[in-house]
């Protein structure tokens, strides 16, 4: 904006300026990043299976990290990136009976967005895929009690946990 207010009158500027900013953050609210995660051997956090090639990853089990609040603007996208991601795997040859989902970043789910998330839930519990949440914040574990979908997710507060529940 200021490079361009040198070009174009100062208000020109700004109204490009203000759009830019708008797509901006468009772009990292609607359309939500997802990492593939694995388990960092060394210090047993969850880590982007991209950041190190020590990462350990399991058979059957896709980590996930999603790494914004969900809301109905966004829930869609994040749930057919989800199912795309199972999809890619499967095709690799790796048969997903587990889904982790890092949660820590998701702050805020609201209604719509914990209903859509309830039915991809109940589609996966068919498919024989368990769901598990881990660092769940205590808002969104609310909303997802709210609309029933608890039953379909279990809850996991630390890496500990996960390993017991998924045998790793």
């Amino acid at each position: 904006t200021f490079a361009v207010a040198f070009i174009l009158k100062p208000d020109d500027a700004v109204a490009i300026g203000v759009i830019v900013a708008l797509a901006l953050f468009m772009q990292k609210i609607v359309w939500a990043k997802i990492r593939i995660l694995g388990i960092e051997p060394e210090w047993g956090i969850l880590q982007g299976a991209d950041v190190s090639e020590n990462t350990e990853m399991f058979e059957g089990v896709l980590m996930l990290r999603i790494e914004t609040s969900a809301f109905y603007g966004n829930i869609d996208y994040i749930v057919r990136t989800i199912d795309k991601l199972i999809m890619d795997e499967e095709s690799g040859g790796n048969q997903i009976h587990a889904l982790v989902l890092d949660c820590s970043s998701v702050t805020y789910i609201d209604l719509s967005g914990a209903e859509t998330l309830k039915e991809y839930l109940e589609v996966l519990a068919v498919e024989g895929i368990a769901v598990y949440g881990i660092y769940m914040h205590l808002a969104v574990t609310e909303q997802l009690e709210r609309v029933g979908a608890l039953p379909y997710l279990t809850i996991l507060h630390n890496i500990r946990e996960m390993r017991a529940a998924l045998n790793l």
